[in-house]
């Protein structure tokens, strides 16, 4: 049976269904819709490991309290895009050092918002090229990309893989 499902509650459903226990985001445009759908699970029987689900005042906050649950041993993750994850650079940067897991979902905007008129590729590109301080080479990043909502269910096991070799994950679109 053929399931008609979007991506950003392909990405909320694959994440609570692979053992997220919290989730910590500030809502930005395009990503709102994952923080959206996950705050919808929150709460439900079916997952009662999903403990804590919290909307911040910002992206630093948020990826301060990523690094906080992280560092704890909580599956925990957030929802940002290109500004949100330039704002986030620092922790992440911090995280990685420290060998804090958690998972970080990119939707990448693209066109005339960040003064090009023509989509672009431009989160993957910061990613691999710039994304970190303090020594940390942003080569080492785990980046997995994704093209359709399937794909992206399949993805939830970037929880898993975080949580194993103890690194900040990030999942981008292609």
């Amino acid at each position: 049976m053929k399931r008609l499902i979007m991506g950003a509650k392909a990405i909320a459903e694959a994440a609570v269904s692979s053992g997220l226990e919290a989730y910590f985001g500030y809502p930005i445009t395009p990503s709102s819709e994952i923080m959206e759908n996950i705050s919808v699970l929150y709460g439900e029987r079916k997952y009662p490991w999903f403990k804590v689900f919290l909307q911040s005042a910002s992206e630093i906050e948020s990826v301060n309290m990523l690094f906080g649950a992280g560092a704890a041993g909580y599956v925990s993750m957030t929802a940002t895009s290109g500004p949100g994850l330039s704002l986030m650079a620092e922790g992440i940067s911090y995280a990685y050092a420290s060998e804090a897991p958690f998972l970080i979902i990119d939707v990448n905007r693209g066109g005339p918002g960040l003064g090009n008129v023509a989509p672009e590729q431009s989160d993957i590109s910061f990613v691999l090229n710039s994304l970190g301080h303090g020594g940390v080479k942003p080569s080492f990043w785990p980046l997995t990309l994704y093209r359709n909502p399937w794909n992206t269910f399949i993805r939830g096991l970037s929880l898993h893989l975080r949580t194993e070799f103890r690194l900040f994950c990030l999942l981008t679109r292609l």
